[in-house]
């Protein structure tokens, strides 16, 4: 439990209630006449209302944390299928095919950064021409300028063939899928659980926690609630947290900076980006080699330096 993520952020919080715990019980230790135990009722009651409170909590969080994944996973297929398409349907342009193939690898990354409100050119100067990285670099939307390359790279396919003209029409939708999964995260990213009920469901939580000392000494006695205080709410809050943290399934702004950390307990993402990334990048750079083997294969010609420098 101590090395949990959740229970390292929550743990401020149920420090502060234990200390009140601790005070409520040293007061009641002191001056046992004075009336600090409380009749229950009125935190059974309000209980349910909680509980309910954080389960929609949870539940909205976990709706947006697995669509969010869904997009991502709709997004790796499209450039995987994309690539494989691109290479089988005209290999034979090889700098076409190079140019879409090294967009198809930056996509991920260009999606990842505008998703966290980042502009970093370092991933993507490693695979993209320095050109295009300052083109990137001018565009507010890094994705959809991409996606904007890839249609103009396809574009030739119009002037030949019926053929031809539906290998661009497959090609075109892939792109309008790749764009349409950048809008629906961006919407994701952009539309939060709304405030005024994160806010009163914390403020509630708080007040029933601060609180509880008060009933648990009349049911339990005092050395009772002081071990069971801080277990409810780790329970109660760490459930609370919980839907902070997948509700915001690409990082969460503290303070106007993104937290990513290597450090699980205290990054703020919850979807693992990086990973996804790499994962596309593996499969279109696995898809052109196989794309080279083939094509220098059928050529009879290994280490053609007219290939290999397309």
């Amino acid at each position: 439990i101590v090395k949990s993520r959740v229970f390292y952020r929550v743990l401020p919080r149920i420090l502060i209630n234990t200390m009140i715990c601790a005070a409520i019980v040293f007061a009641y230790h002191f001056h046992p006449g004075v009336g600090i135990n409380v009749q229950g009722f009125t935190h059974v009651v309000t209980g349910s209302f909680l509980a309910l409170l954080v389960a929609f909590r949870i539940n909205t969080g976990y709706r947006r944390f697995w669509e969010a994944r869904a997009e991502w996973a709709s997004a790796k297929e499209k450039c995987s299928s994309l690539a494989r398409l691109v290479t089988t349907a005209f290999g034979d342009h090889k700098r076409e095919v190079r140019e879409i193939l090294r967009l198809l690898q930056a996509y991920p990354y260009a999606l990842k950064q505008h998703l966290r409100g980042q502009q970093s050119m370092s991933e993507l100067s490693k695979i993209l021409s320095s050109a295009q990285v300052a083109d990137l670099r001018e565009t507010g939307n890094m994705p959809f300028n991409i996606c904007l390359k890839l249609s103009f790279l396809i574009s030739f396919l119009l002037e030949g063939d019926v053929r031809s003209a539906y290998v661009w029409c497959e090609a075109e939708r892939h792109v309008s899928a790749l764009m349409n999964h950048a809008s629906a995260t961006e919407i994701i990213a952009s539309t939060p659980v709304p405030v005024c009920y994160s806010r009163h469901t914390s403020r509630f939580l708080s007040i029933w926690t601060l609180t509880l000392p008060l009933t648990l000494i009349a049911t339990m006695g005092p050395s009772g609630a002081l071990v069971a205080h801080p277990l409810i709410c780790w329970a109660l809050i760490g459930s609370e947290e919980v839907g902070h943290i997948i509700e915001e399934p690409f990082g969460s702004q503290v303070g106007g900076v993104l937290s990513f950390t290597k450090d699980r307990r205290t990054t703020s993402e919850s979807l693992p980006l990086l990973k996804f990334c790499k994962q596309i990048q593996g499969d279109i750079q696995q898809i052109e080699e196989k794309w080279i083997t083939a094509h220098k294969s059928r050529l009879g010609s290994v280490g053609s330096p007219d290939f290999a420098n397309a």
